[in-house]
């Protein structure tokens, strides 16, 4: 009866130490500080699916990913660089996302779509272009 008890909380003990451990972990010491001359937002909006298609291999949660306005199209220097980094980094270029902004917006925006599995580094890949962005854009005024 003692030796039950004891195991039951040794157990207990155990297994709130195997989770608790990598949360304070990842939360102290897996962060990625990336500085942007400008302050940037990135819109994050979930998508769901009440029902898995059987024809099309889909996710049941889809995360799409807009940022804040960079800039107009009418500037064609602002454009090619927009579409030159766009391009380096596989993100969309045209809006595909039917729930952001119109598709005759006259503004350039950063595009992303991802899953859970892969959220991190679709994350990473827009912050990435946003100061590719910065970089490329101040460098030339």
């Amino acid at each position: 009866m003692l030796l039950a008890g004891l195991f039951e909380r040794f157990l207990m003990i155990m297994l709130i130490i195997s989770i608790g451990i990598p949360v304070v972990w990842r939360f102290f010491y897996d962060r990625l500080i990336i500085k942007l001359k400008d302050k940037y937002f990135i819109s994050v909006n979930p998508s769901y699916k009440i029902r898995k298609s059987k024809t099309k291999n889909s996710q049941l949660l889809g995360i799409y990913m807009i940022t804040n306005i960079i800039g107009s199209k009418l500037n064609k220097s602002k454009k090619t660089i927009h579409q030159k980094i766009s391009e380096e980094r596989w993100l969309p270029r045209k809006l595909k996302f039917p729930f952001f902004v119109s598709r005759v917006s006259p503004f350039l925006h950063f595009y992303e779509f991802s899953t859970p599995i892969n959220f991190q580094k679709q994350f990473l890949n827009i912050i990435l272009a946003l100061q590719e962005w910065d970089t490329q854009y101040k460098n030339m005024y």
